[in-house]
């Protein structure tokens, strides 16, 4: 059990920098930089950008829709205080960012208080204990363990923990790219969620948070 925070920058895909490079290009390299590993990029379908204009996916290629993406990474040591200030500084007002304190690994100390969990595991799709495209058989086997509302995201670009960066062009299809599992689960599965998920961290790493389930029970 290590503890770690999740850090969590959401901004447009386009959006530049005042030296008129590409946000999060930079966000990225910044994070490459400090040695952060497992950082990954999602493409949105859908948002709202911080002039309140609602953006979608209308026109190929992508790109070209300026969607929201959502960078993630997470973190752990005496440093993130740092990299905070600096990522702040960096972003400024062009994004939004978040962090989230939990733990990574599958031996983790529960909250006394927490009647439920949020799961996340960072991995790619080279992953192999995945078939190529499919997750059906890790799906399949949280399903058989009444894990319900499970999702399966499948991120634009990503960097593994030996800081090789992949990302999907138009003229680049690539087979490792970033793939986010991520469900929440009561206090009595937890441990049994993890260990199902311990063998695919090998390729990545599981973060687990307490949350509060609203709308119970689960």
């Amino acid at each position: 059990m290590t503890e770690a925070t999740l850090i969590r920058v959401v901004t447009d895909e386009v959006m530049q920098t005042p030296t008129h490079q590409e946000l999060v290009k930079q966000i990225f390299a910044y994070f490459w930089q400090r040695g952060i590993v497992d950082g990954t990029i999602r493409r949105t379908i859908m948002g709202v950008n911080k002039y309140n204009e609602m953006r979608q996916s209308l026109r190929k290629p992508r790109r070209g829709n300026d969607l929201p993406v959502i960078i993630e990474t997470v973190q752990s040591g005496d440093n993130l205080q740092a990299i905070l200030a600096e990522l702040t500084q960096l972003v400024d007002d062009r994004g939004q960012i978040t962090t989230v304190q939990g733990q990574t690994g599958s031996d983790i100390e529960m909250d006394d208080t927490a009647a439920y969990y949020d799961v996340k595991l960072f991995t790619r799709e080279d992953n192999k204990h995945f078939a190529p495209d499919h997750y059906t058989k890790i799906v399949a086997h949280l399903q058989a363990m009444h894990v319900r509302w499970v999702s399966v995201t499948r991120g634009i670009a990503g960097y593994d923990d030996g800081r090789h960066v992949h990302e999907e062009t138009a003229a680049h299809k690539s087979d490792h790219l970033p793939i986010v599992i991520e469900t929440v689960v009561d206090r009595a599965s937890l441990k049994e969620v993890l260990e199902t998920l311990k063998p695919l961290s090998d390729n990545g790493l599981l973060f687990t948070v307490p949350v509060a389930l609203v709308n119970g029970p689960y």
